[in-house]
């Protein structure tokens, strides 16, 4: 190692996982300051006091300055018996490789509904792993290491619970603004972010060592009848990590973050969570009663005056709250110098299930064409984000509006993306988009229209037609085709082919008053 040139040393330390850069940063002084910055480039931490303590000392250190990413996973661990974490614990070899392996073919029923090319529900599992795999012991544990992990989930349970926004909450925001050099800030749910595979994901995979279970155990079986995610999300991971950016926002000469992402499950008010261990805040508040809890929560939106590229995702079985929407509009609003924007409302069990399968609506575009706030939107409204360059939808919207929008930004906006959502006429949206703007990159995939010769009583008709779900990325010609029309390289839109069909949306419409113009606006 001592006569390779820093250069290879570089590069092996570009191909070594996070265990190997920590031996490497052992090896000599060229690998060590080849590795340190890869090491300690992004900062994990869960939602426990005792890894806040690990901030607390690299933000005291050297080291502090080579954090250029902070990740805060927002998962809470479930309030088990005994009984209910034993019968989560299941320490098998993963089943796609131990199939492999063993040279188990895949069997579920390819009739099921539920199952993808990916995933397979829960229902045919059974027969997708085989007898053998099923006979398997789901762990080998004796007393002692049983009341070792039992003991060990109860303490973290625990230490989250006793989480203090006026104790812990203050510590991370001193300490999260004694990172010099860090710019970018991600508030995640570990069991989406990571697809279901959150027992390998940094943090999580340690502390299942240690407790024999992850996010993936307690995330893994919510249908639409249940609203765990209200409890085992980030209800008050957020808020914290936001109130850690706005105060980072204060100082001088200090970066101020420009890239943020907020992965949400939880679909309440963030200010009903905001001071609640404080004895501020409370459940049902519509509004800032207190002058300390109405100056917390506007200085949450200070960071957001520094922010170039926003990422939300709203994830869940329910619709947020008007008052949460409302919170959303304040923070697009907010960020007048984005630059580049994804917003997402997914569905979080078809996510875990390996993807959006079918579109469920988020609203009828938020609000209905008969309201009053969706008339007079016109080019002459207020550009809020006259610096945008990149958007990314996964939402419904309607044509005439969004091609109003595109129009407003088309002296800035090069790249457009839009997936996974439903439109009232998809032909009208795809002819809109190149007379709006000019695009330097687009793409389409999984835009479902409505199907006007849907028949009710024919079980193969749908009342939603799905098109491009490969995507319009593809080199095929048909999907050429199409992106070059939309990139305005052609004069005329290919005939748009069915690629299937999708169930009947859930639709929400909300109350004109409940929504801010910027929403209406975006997507109305």
């Amino acid at each position: 190692m001592d006569r390779l040139p820093n250069e290879l040393v570089d590069v092996i330390a570009t191909k070594c996982d996070f265990a190997s850069l920590k031996n490497l940063r052992l090896v000599n002084k060229v690998a060590k300051d080849a590795a340190t910055p890869l090491v300690f480039g992004h900062f994990y931490m869960g939602y426990f006091p005792d890894q806040l303590d690990n901030l607390c000392k690299l933000a005291k250190s050297p080291l502090a300055k080579e954090v250029k990413v902070f990740t805060l996973f927002s998962d809470l661990l479930p309030n088990w018996t005994e009984e209910e974490w034993r019968h989560e614990i299941d320490l098998r070899p993963e089943s796609k490789q131990w199939c492999r392996a063993q040279k188990v073919k895949p069997r579920y029923f390819p009739d099921c509904t539920w199952c993808t090319d990916v995933s397979v529900c829960s229902e045919c599992k059974g027969c997708y792993l085989g007898d053998a795999y099923a006979a398997l012991p789901r762990y080998r544990l004796d007393d002692e290491q049983y009341a070792q992990a039992w003991s060990r989930f109860q303490a973290l349970r625990h230490s989250q619970a006793a989480w203090k926004e006026d104790r812990e909450g203050i510590v991370l925001q001193e300490h999260f603004s004694l990172l010099p050099n860090l710019t970018e800030a991600r508030v995640v749910c570990a069991a989406i972010e990571y697809h279901g595979c959150a027992k390998s994901a940094p943090v999580w995979g340690r502390l299942r060592q240690e407790m024999h279970v992850s996010p993936d155990d307690w995330n893994d079986d919510w249908n639409d009848d249940d609203e765990p995610v209200d409890e085992t999300a980030e209800g008050q991971a957020a808020p914290c990590l936001l109130e850690a950016v706005g105060f980072r926002a204060q100082f001088a000469g200090t970066n101020h973050i420009s890239k943020f992402m907020i992965q949400s499950t939880y679909c309440k008010s963030y200010m009903d969570r905001l001071g609640t261990t404080a004895g501020q805040g409370g459940y049902g508040r519509q509004q800032c009663e207190s002058p300390t809890h109405a100056r917390r929560y506007h200085n949450i939106f200070e960071g957001f005056k520094h922010i170039t590229a926003l990422k939300l995702e709203i994830a869940g079985f329910i619709l947020p709250a008007p008052q949460a929407m409302k919170e959303i509009c304040t923070m697009l609003r907010t960020a007048t110098q984005l630059r580049r924007l994804e917003l997402s409302f997914l569905d979080v069990h078809d996510l875990l299930m390996g993807g959006i399968i079918h579109t469920k609506a988020v609203s009828d575009s938020f609000c209905g064409e008969n309201h009053e706030s969706m008339r007079g939107v016109d080019e002459s409204q207020p550009l809020y984000w006259p610096h945008l360059e990149y958007l990314s939808l996964r939402t419904n919207i309607t044509p005439d509006r969004f091609v109003s929008f595109l129009r407003r930004h088309a002296a800035t906006l090069k790249s457009l993306e839009l997936r996974d959502m439903s439109v009232d006429n998809a032909t009208v949206l795809l002819k809109g988009i190149p007379k709006a703007v000019k695009l330097d990159h687009v793409h389409m995939q999984n835009i479902y229209d409505v199907n006007t010769k849907y028949d009710a009583s024919d079980d193969d008709s749908y009342p939603f037609i799905c098109y491009f779900s490969d995507g319009t990325s593809r080199l095929t010609e048909y999907e050429k085709n199409v992106r070059a029309y939309l990139l305005g390289q052609a004069e005329k839109l290919p005939e748009l082919r069915e690629d299937g069909g999708g169930g009947k949306p859930k639709w929400t419409a909300y109350e004109a008053d409940d929504l801010p113009d910027i929403i209406v606006g975006l997507v109305g």
